[in-house]
């Protein structure tokens, strides 16, 4: 068997059938964890798939590794650095597959990822057919309702027959060594979403799989690094799906996302300015009762915040702020249990420092990890804000 192939590198010649599959693997400097990563993507039990590892200008010997590998379906593709969004729009324009699946390079998927999230684009075929997601069942690729100038109609209202445009599953929180920290996020949000993901975002970038043709309608992740070096261009990037297609959720946890000493902290000033721009651009044009769920969707961002201006920059006093900021905009924020965690936080912080601060931390890390080994599937699925 031939060896990962280098996209700078001649073919021999012979043009492989496209794969139902592409995943897009944004990579900088990634080979402490990206070997464990590639490995849960060959590990799936659906292998119609092609594995795109996009080089957004590392230091790291990315070529020399993918060169040792021995499956085929391994591609390199390189460009000079320019950004995660970048890259997978990189990944995007280079995909053969019907859907583009994403997976950060230092996440991992369960081994059934990809053939749970197929079978969300798929229909059932006639008995003893096998359809392109390897399975009895072909990919599903009705007409999309369009508005009369030939545009996408950005007013999707689950009434017009479109097909699935993103599918995503549950994920949880894993440490550098693999181990779950007890924080998992499983929702139930599936059709017509846009008011529920406008004001909280259920979606992590390596549990979700979009269908390649919906790209070429809405377009591709905004770039803005130069603008917000900590930006949530995916969260924009769903939420301008929900407006014009149908999302299916997979009410399980296959995705996790691994944190660890290199993407444990941001820059709560850049995310600050990062979740105005989110916030102008996803309610631009839209209608009176959707401009309603404006201060829902701000509460819970200002909540966001204070949680990373405590686990960030130690600083209860803006946590708090942040926190007051969240029940002006709507009261009933108060009844949130992550309000009052923070609460409970920042005031840790500020009659016992850091260590007090660490102490609560811990404690609610214990709790989740306690609740996580529980049979209570509408706790698991509230998520947190907790960073």
């Amino acid at each position: 068997m031939s060896a990962g192939n280098d996209e700078s590198d001649p073919n021999d010649g012979v043009v492989p059938l496209a794969p139902l599959v592409s995943v897009v693997v944004p990579c900088f400097n990634s080979l402490d964890y990206l070997p464990e990563t590639v490995a849960s993507i060959l590990d799936q039990d659906h292998d119609d798939m092609e594995i795109l590892l996009v080089d957004d200008g590392g230091t790291d010997d990315l070529a020399g590794w993918v060169a040792s590998q021995v499956d085929p379906r391994i591609r390199l593709i390189r460009q000079d650095n320019a950004g995660p969004s970048a890259a997978r729009n990189t990944g995007i324009a280079a995909a053969r597959g019907d859907l583009v699946a994403f997976l950060d390079s230092d996440d991992t998927w369960e081994p059934d990822f990809l053939s749970a999230m197929a079978a969300c684009f798929v229909a059932p075929s006639p008995a003893g057919e096998v359809g392109a997601a390897g399975a009895a069942g072909h990919l599903v690729d009705r007409p999309v309702g369009r508005s009369g100038d030939g545009s996408v109609d950005g007013s999707f209202d689950g009434a017009v027959d479109r097909p699935v445009g993103l599918a995503y599953c549950g994920w949880d929180v894993i440490d550098a060594q693999g181990r779950p920290n007890g924080r998992a996020t499983v929702s139930t949000w599936s059709g017509d979403v846009w008011e529920q993901f406008v004001t909280r975002n259920p979606v992590a970038c390596s549990g979700a799989v979009v269908r390649r043709s919906v790209f070429d309608d809405v377009g591709d992740f905004a770039v803005n690094r130069d603008r917000f070096p900590i930006d949530v261009e995916d969260w924009e990037m769903w939420v301008r799906i929900a407006a014009n297609y149908p999302v299916a959720a997979v009410e399980k946890v296959l995705a996790h996302h691994r944190r660890h000493d290199s993407n444990s902290s941001s820059n709560p000033a850049s995310l600050h300015a990062a979740y105005d721009h989110f916030l102008d651009t996803v309610f631009q044009g839209q209608p009176p009762e959707r401009q309603a769920l404006r201060p829902l969707a701000t509460a819970r961002t200002e909540i966001v915040l204070g949680w990373h201006s405590l686990a960030d920059l130690r600083d209860a006093d803006r946590a708090l702020a942040y926190r007051r900021s969240a029940a002006r905009h709507v009261p009933e924020v108060r009844r949130s249990p992550d309000w009052w965690r923070l609460g409970a936080a920042a005031l840790a912080l500020k009659v016992a420092g850091d260590r007090g601060f660490r102490v609560v931390r811990g404690a609610n890390e214990s709790a989740r990890r306690v609740l996580s080994r529980l049979p209570l599937d509408k706790l698991r699925r509230e998520g947190t804000f907790t960073p």
